[in-house]
């Protein structure tokens, strides 16, 4: 472990106390939504893409300057949330498969195929890319704390270059098929929707594996100054997420509310916080 004596300033913009509790909230209530609330989660999937690209391109932001207040580890504890971020955003299956994907699904395809090599480029560059920790061995987590620039290192590129690689095979099929290959209606494919339920049935042990990877990671590393609420731009994101999960709840006990009412408000505050507060990280 690193000295106890010694600490890291942790960037809060990323990753402070009410960004983390409210993407554990939103994803609770998505995936509750998901599997008793399909119209809720319908209206909840485009702001919270809109949450996921917005992150995404901070990433890329920061990844093109080496002069970013940011130390390496904390890459690593971003990139992990960025992982979680995707749970919310999938659904199941609908409509045509390949030929007929609707925005969301899209989106989310092509999202995904973005984020592999970029977090390919983390492994390989980003380690080393950001500054090193002044504490020493910096930690990542895999279900113990393994040392960021070891063997893991070595573990991780080999298995993030093959993802890369089989998302640049998958979207080379992808528009092979999409013009060439009549569209299947997926409702009618059993294989591919027991498929996809058995994973949304798994979600819960990767939500709890992803919010441990991230905690734990930060407790490794003596990161501080990411564990309030107190400042506003903690403040809202916990406040948004605890606000969707409620919704959920409410529905789940009491019926409809009015759900029409959920999708531009939430699209409209994930735009605005998101780019606000994602793209600011200290020069």
């Amino acid at each position: 472990m690193a000295d106890q004596d010694c600490s890291i300033d942790g960037n809060s913009d990323f990753y402070g106390l009410g960004l983390r509790i409210g993407l554990y909230l939103t994803i609770i209530a998505s995936w509750l939504s998901k599997l008793f609330l399909q119209e809720v989660f319908s209206s909840m999937q485009i702001s919270t893409l809109a949450l996921l690209l917005a992150n995404l391109i901070a990433l890329c932001s920061a990844a093109r300057n080496p002069d970013a207040d940011l130390y390496a580890v904390e890459g690593c504890v971003m990139f992990y949330l960025l992982i979680m971020q995707f749970m919310p955003a999938a659904s199941l299956p609908k409509g045509k498969w390949m030929g007929g994907l609707d925005l969301p699904s899209a989106l989310l395809f092509f999202l995904s195929i973005a984020f592999k090599p970029l977090w390919t480029w983390y492994w390989i560059k980003g380690v080393y890319f950001w500054k090193p920790s002044p504490c020493g061995k910096e930690y990542a987590f895999f279900f113990a704390p393994v040392n960021l620039v070891g063997g893991f290192r070595i573990f991780m590129i080999i298995i993030w270059v093959a993802l890369s690689v089989d998302s640049a095979r998958n979207l080379l099929i992808f528009f092979l098929l999409c013009g060439y290959k009549s569209a299947q209606n997926v409702e009618d494919n059993p294989k591919i929707m027991e498929g996809e339920r058995e994973q949304l049935y798994r979600a819960p042990i990767s939500f709890i594996v992803s919010v441990l990877a991230v905690e734990l990671t930060i407790h490794f590393n003596h990161i501080e100054g990411v564990h309030s609420l107190r400042s506003t731009s903690q403040l809202i994101p916990f406040v948004a997420g605890l606000g969707q999960l409620l919704f959920v709840i409410f529905q789940l006990l009491f019926g409809d509310t009015g759900i029409e009412e959920l999708s531009f408000p939430s699209l409209r505050g994930a735009l605005s916080f998101a780019i606000h507060g994602a793209l600011r990280y200290r020069h």
